[in-house]
């Protein structure tokens, strides 16, 4: 994915939120205690970090498969060229006459 970097993004989103509502009285958000009970402003920082987590794996396992086909790309470049022999005991789809050797009498 080219937009990996937004995976972070969304990640340091979800991460700001989780702390406002869970530290919200100490960061200035006290209308929210006031509004919505408080166990349901803690469940949904506990979720919010957890959403924060899920896109900081996803970002990180996207960079490792594109560094791994970046890698890949530069042992192709890096390997000879192998050329095709053919060896008539390992084909197996030739017919079956041509295949059994003539039998001695």
């Amino acid at each position: 994915m080219k937009l990996n970097w937004s995976r972070l993004l969304f990640g340091g989103m979800w991460l700001a939120l989780g702390i406002a509502l869970l530290l919200r009285d100490s960061v200035g958000l006290q209308w929210l205690s006031e509004r919505y009970a408080a166990g349901n402003l803690n469940l949904g920082g506990g979720l919010a970090i957890a959403f924060a987590g899920w896109n900081a794996v996803r970002w990180y396992s996207g960079r490792a498969r594109t560094s791994r086909a970046v890698r890949r790309e530069i042992e192709e470049q890096r390997a000879p060229e192998r050329t095709f022999e053919y060896n008539s005991e390992l084909d197996f789809l030739k017919p079956e006459a041509e295949t059994k050797p003539p039998e001695s009498k």
